[in-house]
Order: structure tokens, then C-alpha cells, then sequence
């Protein structure tokens, strides 16, 4: 998309786009172009851009999609934590299960956890 660069800056100065148009064309572009970081292509329009309506407007959508990825990569990050807590506990508890001589088809029922994993527990 880093192509588009110099025809959206040309576009932009001609000053027939509106915010509005602005912002429902970067939405296109966004969607439909295949770049790895949005933020940083938008970023590097408005640095490019001379308007200062237009510079203004681009730098707040870079903005928020760098607020979304990072609450996204937040949730994320405690979604995993979250699930790696949960299967420690249930480790812990497996092994506890095992040490007061429960079977493991047992404690692989009422943990949860698949029999290779109480049967690592076991030793």
C-alpha cells in the first residue's frame, strides 16, 4: 500500500476531499488493502499531507487503531494468562488427586486434563 502513498498525497492536496470522503476512502483502504501495520501507513500520510484538516484526521484514526491493537494484544495476553493459570491449577490438583491414590481415568475426568498430562503428573 506504501504505493498509494504519493496518489493519496497528490488526491489530498488537490483539496476537493472532505473529511467525510477522507475518512470513508481511508476505510477502503484499510479493509481492502493488505497492510501490516494500518497505523504506520496512516502515520506516514499525514507526515506527508500538508493540509492541516486532513493531517489532523489521519493522525487520530493512526492513533486509535495503535489504542486498539494494543487493547486487543492486552486482552489477549490476559486471555492466554487466564487459560495457562487455569490448566496450572488443574495440574496442581491432578497432582494432589494422584499423590492420595486416586486412578488417573479418574482424575483425568474430574479435571479435565488429557491423560498424557495426569499421566506425566504421575512421576
Amino acid at each position: 500500500m506504501l504505493e498509494l502513498h504519493e496518489q493519496l498525497v497528490r488526491l489530498l492536496a488537490l483539496g476537493y476531499t472532505g473529511n467525510a470522503q477522507l475518512k470513508t476512502l481511508l476505510n477502503y483502504l484499510l479493509q481492502a488493502g493488505h497492510t501490516a501495520d494500518p497505523a504506520a501507513f496512516l502515520q506516514a500520510l499525514a507526515h506527508r499531507t500538508k493540509d492541516h484538516q486532513h493531517k489532523e484526521t489521519l493522525m487520530n484514526i493512526a492513533q486509535y487503531l495503535r489504542e486498539e491493537g494494543m487493547a486487543q494484544g492486552l486482552n489477549q495476553g490476559l486471555s492466554q494468562g487466564r487459560a495457562e493459570g487455569i490448566e496450572q491449577e488443574a495440574l496442581r490438583i491432578a497432582k494432589a488427586m494422584l499423590e492420595k491414590g486416586l486412578p488417573p481415568e479418574t482424575v483425568t475426568q474430574l479435571t479435565g486434563l488429557a491423560p498424557e498430562i495426569v499421566e506425566q503428573a504421575r512421576h
